[in-house]
Parts: structure tokens; C-alpha cells; sequence
């Protein structure tokens, strides 16, 4: 698979999980403006502390302030295959021309 069809898929993994996140927002806090909820999710992606020093104080009910573990293990293994699996495209193709000239 070629290199931006990998990360095309990371994006879209990425974006999907911020969906996700919205949806989830958006049946929590049926009433909440577009302008909460994107609030609300920057909560979610940021912390409460950068959120809190970027916006204003959060909204009186509290938003989740993490995104669960198993999705950022997931990012972070998708993260990692593509840099490993691009690491060792390069050093095969490093060895290649050493090989030839024995």
C-alpha cells in the first residue's frame, strides 16, 4: 500500500474518532449550541487545563477530559506501523546498492 493511502486512512481514523466524539457530546448535551459543543470537544481532545486557558471557563456540567485509552493505543499503533514499515522500506533500499557492489 502506498505511503499517502496509509496515512489517508490515519486521517480518516482520526477524523472518524472526532465524529464520534461530537456524537457522543451532542447526546450528553441535547441543548448545547454548535458553539458549546465544539467547546465541549475541545475539552475532550485538549485537557480542561489548555481548553480553560484557550476558551472561556467550561460550561456549568463537566465534559469528559480524555479521549479513552483504547482508541489513543490504536492511533498510536497506526502511528507507529507506518513509521516502522517506512524505516525499514529505507534501510532495505540502503542495503540494496551495498549488496550489488560486492
Amino acid at each position: 500500500m502506498p505511503d499517502w493511502r496509509e496515512f489517508k486512512l490515519l486521517n480518516d481514523l482520526i477524523m472518524t474518532g472526532g465524529r464520534l466524539a461530537l456524537a457522543g457530546l451532542r447526546e450528553r448535551f441535547p441543548e448545547a449550541s454548535p458553539d458549546e459543543l465544539r467547546r465541549r470537544l475541545a475539552t475532550v481532545l485538549l485537557g480542561p487545563e489548555l481548553t480553560t486557558k484557550v476558551y472561556a471557563p467550561e460550561p456549568d456540567s463537566p465534559t469528559v477530559s480524555k479521549l479513552p485509552a483504547d482508541f489513543l493505543q490504536t492511533i498510536e499503533a497506526a502511528v507507529n506501523t507506518t513509521v516502522l514499515r517506512r524505516k525499514l522500506q529505507e534501510f532495505a533500499a540502503e542495503q540494496s546498492p551495498r549488496q550489488a557492489a560486492r
